[in-house]
C-alpha cells in the first residue's frame, strides 16, 4: 500500500511520515520509505526529477509490502495521480517559518537557501488543500493530542488500530518534534538579526496567513534572497561598469499561478544617469520587461504585470541588466514587492530625488 504524506520541510512531516511507517508495519509487514525531493535536491538551482518516475524505481527496487512517501514539491502530475485515483494523503503543514527554523538547525543550511526551499514548497502544497481525499492535520493539536493524531491518521487511510496502539505509537515517534518549540520561527527571526528577519517574514508571511484561511497577500522578496552578478555584496552599491551585463539576478523562488504585479526599487547614482537598464521578470521566457533611463540620480521603481499560467522548473527570476555599453556609475537594489492582482493596488510610487542609496535601508 502507498502512503503519501505532503508536508513543508521539516520536523512536522517527518513526524507524519515516522507515524505512517509504524502504523503500516504494526503488523509485522515490511515498510520501505523515501522523501521527495531530497533536502539537497530542492537546495539546488535545478530541476528536480518526477516524483512519479522516484516512485517507480522505488517500487521496482523494493520488497517491502507498504512504501511511505513524503514529498515537499509535490507537482502536477503527482496531484492528477491522487485525484484520479482519490488516494488517501496527509497534508502537513506547519508554520512556514518553523520549517525554515528546521532546516537551517536541523541541516546546517543558510536562511536564503532554507527560505526558498521552504516557500516553493508552500506554493507546490497550496494546490492540494480541499482536496476530498486529504486528511489536514494541526500541528498544535497533534502536538497536545498526539494519540487522538495518530487515531485520525489510522481512520484515514483505512487501518485498524485499537487506542493502545495508538497511544503507543504516538509516544515513540519523533520525540524531537514534540519536544520542538513551537515558536522556533518566530525565535530563529529574533535571534538572526534584522535582513534575516525581513528576508523570512517577506518571502512567508502571505503563505502563513494564506494557511491560517485568509486570502494570499503580497510577497516582499529582499535583496539577500538574490544574487549579484559579479562579487558585489547587495547591500552596497554595485559598480556597473566593472559587474557585467547581469547586475542581479534571481531568486528562483515559485509564485500561485495568476496575475502578477511587481515593484521592483532600484537606485541610480549620478554617473549612472543616461545609461538604460533593462528590468525584466523571466521564466522558461521573458514575461514581462521595461527599460529605465535614469536623467538623475535618486530612486526609481519599476512596475511590471505578469501572469504564471503553470509552475516552472526554475521559479520566477528578476533581472535587472546594464544595456548600454559605456555604462559607468552604481546601482543600489532595494527589494521587490509582488502583489496578486486580485487585491487592490495602490499608485505605483513616482520617481524619488535624494540619495540613490536610500534604498539600501529599506
Amino acid at each position: 500500500m502507498l502512503f503519501f504524506v505532503l508536508g513543508l520541510p521539516g520536523q512536522f512531516a517527518t513526524w507524519c511520515e515516522g507515524i505512517l511507517a509504524r502504523l503500516a508495519g504494526h503488523d509485522g509487514d515490511a515498510v520501505a520509505a523515501m522523501v521527495w525531493p531530497s533536502l539537497d535536491e530542492i537546495l539546488k538551482y535545478e530541476p528536480v526529477p518526477s516524483p512519479l518516475a522516484e516512485l517507480g524505481d522505488m517500487l521496482i527496487k523494493t520488497e517491502a509490502r507498504h512504501l511511505v512517501i513524503g514529498a515537499r514539491w509535490p507537482g502536477e502530475a503527482l496531484h492528477r495521480a491522487l485525484l484520479a485515483g482519490n488516494l488517501p494523503f496527509l497534508l502537513a503543514i506547519d508554520d512556514p517559518r518553523n520549517a525554515v527554523a528546521d532546516t537551517v538547525t536541523d541541516a546546517a543550511v543558510e536562511p536564503r537557501s532554507a527560505v526558498r526551499a521552504v516557500v516553493n514548497s508552500c506554493v507546490y502544497l497550496s494546490q492540494y488543500d480541499g482536496l476530498p481525499s486529504a486528511l489536514v492535520l494541526d500541528p498544535d493539536q497533534a502536538r497536545h493530542q498526539p494519540a487522538e493524531a495518530v487515531a485520525a491518521i489510522s481512520a484515514h487511510f483505512g487501518l485498524a488500530l485499537t487506542p493502545e496502539t495508538a497511544q503507543s505509537i504516538a509516544k515513540d515517534a519523533a520525540p524531537n518534534w514534540a519536544s520542538a518549540s513551537p515558536k522556533r520561527g518566530e525565535e530563529l527571526i529574533a535571534g538572526a538579526g534584522a535582513d534575516v528577519g525581513k528576508m523570512i517574514d517577506g518571502a512567508l508571511m502571505a503563505h502563513c496567513e494564506r494557511f491560517r484561511g485568509g486570502p494570499l497577500g503580497q510577497f516582499v522578496w529582499t535583496r539577500d534572497l538574490f544574487i549579484p552578478g559579479s562579487l558585489s555584496n547587495l547591500h552596497a552599491p554595485i559598480d556597473v561598469a566593472s559587474s557585467g551585463r547581469v547586475l542581479v539576478y534571481g531568486p528562483y523562488i515559485q509564485l500561485p499561478v495568476g496575475s502578477w504585479a511587481a515593484e521592483i526599487v532600484i537606485g541610480f547614482s549620478a554617473q549612472a544617469c543616461g545609461a538604460s537598464f533593462l528590468v525584466d521578470v523571466f521564466s522558461g521566457n521573458q514575461l514581462a520587461f521595461t527599460v529605465l533611463r535614469p536623467m538623475r540620480a535618486g530612486v526609481y521603481t519599476a512596475n511590471l504585470t505578469f501572469s504564471i499560467g503553470a509552475l516552472s522548473d526554475n521559479g520566477i527570476e528578476v533581472r535587472i541588466m546594464v544595456e548600454s555599453e559605456k555604462a559607468a556609475g552604481h546601482i543600489a537594489f532595494g527589494h521587490v514587492v509582488l502583489r496578486p492582482l486580485v487585491t487592490h493596488l495602490s499608485e505605483p510610487a513616482a520617481p524619488a530625488e535624494g540619495d540613490f542609496t536610500s534604498v539600501l535601508a529599506l
